[in-house]
C-alpha cells in the first residue's frame, strides 16, 4: 500500500504541498487544503501505500467479512492529500469529487494464503493441491508466493483465488488531518532475546534464531519519527520510546535514565530521540521472553499520568514471534492477559497500531521457543480501537510498515471492502494479496497489496492480514492443520512447553 503525506491548513506547509501529486495510504484523517503557490508545474496523483487493515467485527468469533482498509494519499512531493487539499485547479471534496466510485479492485479480486505462508513440498508443482488436507478440500493449491517471482525464487505456497471488493455498502471516511490537533505517541520495541537471537539452551546468539539482527525495528522507527516530523503537527505532537522483553513494565527511554517523570519528548527534538532509537539496537536482553500485553497494559496508563490533557492517544507496537511460557505464567498470575489489554486501550482511549514479525525460517531450538504470535488477539486490539494491524515473516518488510503508520497517524482514509467468500474457508488466519485503484482529478494509480509489493530491491509484504473467525468448538466449520482450537473457541498456534 502506499501512503500520502498530509497537508495542513498551515501556509507555510500549504505552499510547499500545492504542488503535490496524490498517493493512497490507510489511515483516516481529515484536514484543510494548502493555500496555493506560484509554480508552474502542476501536482498530480503519484503513489498508493498504507499501514495495514483491520476487522469491522471485533469478537473472538466473527470473521473480517468486511475488513476495513487504512490508506493515505500522497502527492509528487511525497506530501498527503487530505480532504480540502489543492492540487492546482482541483480541490479535493470528500464524497463528491473523491468518493467510494473513486476507488475499485482491479481484476476478478485477489488471492488469499493461510498465514503464516505454508510451504509446499520440493516435489510439489504449481496447481498440485496444498499438503494441508483442510486447506486442499477448501480449494487451495501450490503457486507462486507473488506473481512478478519465478517460483524457483521463492517456492510454492498454499493459495486460492479469492473474491474481494470494496463493500457496496461502504462510505470513504476520513479521520484525523485538524491542524488543533495534538498527538501523543508512545512506541513499543520488543527487545528480549528472541531479537538477539538465543538459543534455548542458553548458548550464544545466533543469527539463525533472530528475529530481527540488523536492526530493521529500529530503523522503522527511524522512518516512523521522520513521518511524524514532516507534518504540520509536528511541533504539538510528543512522543515517549520504551522496550518490552519478559518483565511486567516497559524500559521508558528518557534523557535522566531511569529518573522518568515524563517520557514523552517533543518529536521534534533530535538530540535525545534519535540517539536514544539507535542505542535500542545494541541493548537486547539475553534470557528474556516477551510480554506485550504487560507493555501494552503499562503504556495505556501512562498517559493521564504523564501527559494530562487533549491528545490523540496512540501506542505502537512492534512485536516478534510468541511470548515463553515463564513470561505467560507470571503474567497470567498477575492478570496481564490480552483481554486485559483491550479494556485497558479501550478504557484510556488510546488507538493501537501493531507491526508483527514472525520470521518463517528461524530455527527450532531457538528462544522462546514458539515461532509465531497470538495473530488473532494483536489484530482484534487493533479492530476494538480502530488502529491498524500487519503481520510479516522478513524483518526487511517491518520499516516501511512502521512509516506507513507515522504516515496515517495525523490523517488517514478508510473504506471497507467485501470478503463474502471468507465465512467458506477453514476457521483462521490469512493474508490477502490484490491491487486497489484511486483516482484523483482523472488521474489513477494502483497500490499493491503483495507479498512483494514495490518494483526496487526493497520490497516489501504489503497483504492485508484477514481473519476466518467461528465457534471452532461446536460450529460446522474447524481450524485448520497447523492450528488449535483453545478454550475460548478460537483458533491459534498450539501452545508449546518449553
Amino acid at each position: 500500500m502506499s501512503i500520502l503525506p498530509f497537508l495542513d491548513p498551515r501556509a507555510t506547509q500549504r505552499a510547499r504541498w500545492v504542488a503535490a501529486a496524490l498517493g493512497l495510504a490507510s489511515g483516516a484523517a481529515a484536514g484543510c487544503a494548502p493555500t496555493a503557490r506560484v509554480d508552474f508545474s502542476q501536482p498530480s496523483f503519484s503513489e498508493v501505500t498504507s499501514p495495514g487493515a483491520v476487522g469491522t467485527q471485533c469478537t473472538e468469533t466473527s470473521n473480517d467479512r468486511e475488513p476495513e482498509i487504512r490508506f493515505t494519499l500522497l502527492d509528487t512531493d511525497q506530501g498527503p492529500i487530505w480532504p480540502g487539499t489543492r492540487l492546482g485547479k482541483f480541490t479535493l471534496t470528500l464524497n463528491q469529487n473523491f468518493s467510494v466510485d473513486d476507488l475499485r479492485v482491479t481484476g476478478a479480486g485477489g488471492r488469499v494464503f493461510p498465514s503464516p505462508d505454508i510451504f509446499c513440498g520440493d516435489a510439489d508443482v504449481e496447481g498440485s493441491a496444498c499438503p494441508v488436507a483442510e486447506l486442499a478440500n477448501a480449494g487451495f493449491t501450490c503457486g507462486p508466493l507473488d506473481d512478478a517471482q519465478s517460483t524457483t525464487d521463492s517456492g510454492l505456497v498454499c493459495q486460492r483465488d479469492f473474491g474481494i471488493d470494496v463493500s457496496p455498502n461502504a462510505d470513504l471516511e476520513f479521520v484525523g488531518g485538524n491542524s488543533n490537533d495534538r498527538q501523543a505517541i508512545i512506541v513499543l520495541m520488543t527487545n528480549g532475546a528472541s531479537v538477539l537471537g538465543q538459543r534455548d539452551d542458553g548458548t550464544p546468539a545466533q543469527f539463525d534464531c533472530s528475529t530481527d539482527r540488523s536492526d530493521r525495528r529500529t530503523r522503522g522507527v527511524t522512518q516512523l519519527l521522520r513521518q511524524l516530523r514532516e507534518s504540520e503537527l509536528a511541533s504539538d505532537s510528543r512522543l515517549c520510546v520504551a522496550t518490552f522483553a519478559g518483565q511486567s513494565e516497559p524500559d521508558y527511554r528518557h534523557p535522566d535514565g531511569d529518573l522518568v517523570a515524563d517520557c514523552f519528548q517533543r518529536v521534534t527534538d533530535e538530540s535525545f530521540l534519535d540517539s536514544e532509537i539507535q542505542a535500542i539496537a545494541n541493548q537486547e536482553e539475553a534470557g528474556s521472553g516477551r510480554q506485550p500485553w504487560a507493555a501494552i497494559i503499562d503504556a495505556a496508563d501512562r498517559f493521564d499520568e504523564w501527559l494530562p490533557g487533549n491528545y490523540d492517544r496512540h501506542i505502537v507496537v512492534f512485536t516478534d514471534g510468541d511470548t515463553d511460557e515463564r513470561s505467560i505464567d507470571a503474567a497470567q498470575a498477575q492478570g496481564l492477559t490480552p483481554q486485559a489489554a483491550l479494556d485497558a486501550v479501550v478504557n484510556a482511549g488510546v488507538t493501537v497500531h501493531v507491526v508483527q514479525l514472525d520470521r518463517a525460517d528461524r530455527a527450532e531450538d531457538c528462544f522462546p521457543v514458539n515461532r509465531h504470535g497470538a495473530l488473532d488477539d494483536f489484530a482484534r486490539l487493533a479492530c476494538a480501537t480502530e488502529g491498524t494491524y500487519s503481520m510479516v515473516e522478513r524483518a526487511d518488510d517491518v520499516p516501511a510498515l512502521l512509516e506507513n503508520v507515522g504516515r496515517a497517524i495525523p490523517g488517514q482514509y478508510r473504506v471497507r471492502l467485501l470478503a463474502d467468500g471468507l465465512a467458506a474457508l477453514p476457521l483462521g488466519p490469512y493474508s490477502l494479496e490484490m491491487q486497489l485503484e484511486a483516482t484523483v482529478d482523472g488521474v489513477t494509480r494502483a497500490a499493491r497489496f503483495a507479498a512483494r509489493a514495490g518494483t526496487t530491491s526493497a520490497r516489501s509484504d504489503t497483504r492485508i492480514a484477514i481473519f476466518g473467525r467461528g465457534d471452532c468448538a461446536g460450529g460446522a466449520a474447524s481450524c485448520y492443520s497447523g492450528y488449535e482450537c483453545r478454550s475460548d473457541s478460537v483458533c491459534a498456534p498450539p501452545a508449546v512447553t518449553e
